[in-house]
């Protein structure tokens, strides 16, 4: 019986991702947690919409993180395939 190394590889990728999926929803994420107000040091005076544009961002992190992740471990995926030899090609 031949170990597929890749085939194993992929597997634990996999879990661990869906391992840290699952930690990232579970925890709350606070927006703007470091952040001291009021801020004075800023050239364009910060109001009622930029407080409020920034928690929507912030707000919207989590499933920012959960799309990038995804869509890294894809294009390793398709890299992965794009460069693997075929056949006896050692």
């Amino acid at each position: 019986m031949r170990v597929d190394r890749l085939r194993i590889l992929g597997t634990f990728i996999a879990a661990l991702t869906l391992f840290l999926f699952l930690m990232m929803t579970q925890q709350g994420f606070v927006p703007l947690e470091y952040a001291k107000f009021p801020i004075n040091e800023t050239m364009v005076p910060v109001n009622e919409v930029g407080d409020a544009v920034s928690y929507t961002l912030w707000g919207q992190r989590q499933l920012d993180m959960i799309i990038l992740v995804f869509l890294l471990f894809v294009s390793a995926a398709c890299c992965a395939t794009v460069l693997r030899m075929e056949g006896d090609q050692k």
